[in-house]
């Protein structure tokens, strides 16, 4: 079986997905500051959803798979 390189990423990739995971984590954080202070469990939650969301938007603009040694 013959192996294959590792699929290239293309930079209007890399931009849309960050953007709409960053986006997701703004959205996100807004809803966080509309709940009420009451709803303890909720706030944290989405605040912790909007912290990985950003974290995934983060990553996907700045990380590059390595190349598999041959």
């Amino acid at each position: 079986m013959s192996e294959r390189p590792p699929p290239q990423d293309c930079l209007s990739c890399k931009i849309i997905g960050s953007c709409t995971f960053l986006g997701l984590s703004g959205y996100t954080f807004m809803h966080y500051l509309q709940t009420p202070k009451a709803q303890v469990g909720n706030r944290m939650f989405m605040a912790a959803a909007a912290v990985g969301f950003a974290g995934v938007g983060i990553a996907r603009a700045v990380w590059t798979p390595r190349q598999q040694p041959s």
